[in-house]
């Protein structure tokens, strides 16, 4: 008997989209404290630390792309190929 009618699909995604707001959160959150609440260490490393945010957050911009896509990019031709 199935109660909420969830195939292993539809969990997968749905724990890629809580992982995903996990993952936003993280970065807000570090955001918020290096803006906000300096601390001397960080404000002497403001500039590293800042490119090593954006660079995770354009990582997870990817990553939220890749949720949203990816039933395209690996069912395509490419990697269908060479599964038989």
């Amino acid at each position: 008997m199935i109660v909420f009618d969830l195939d292993s699909r539809r969990i997968n995604r749905w724990l890629s989209a809580f992982a995903m707001l996990c993952r936003i959160l993280a970065l807000t959150y570090a955001l918020v404290l290096t803006r906000f609440h300096p601390h001397p260490v960080i404000e002497a490393r403001q500039e590293i630390i800042m490119t090593v945010w954006w660079a995770m957050a354009a990582y997870t911009a990817g990553l939220i792309v890749l949720l949203f896509v990816r039933d395209a990019i690996l069912r395509a031709p490419f990697f269908c190929s060479w599964i038989r």
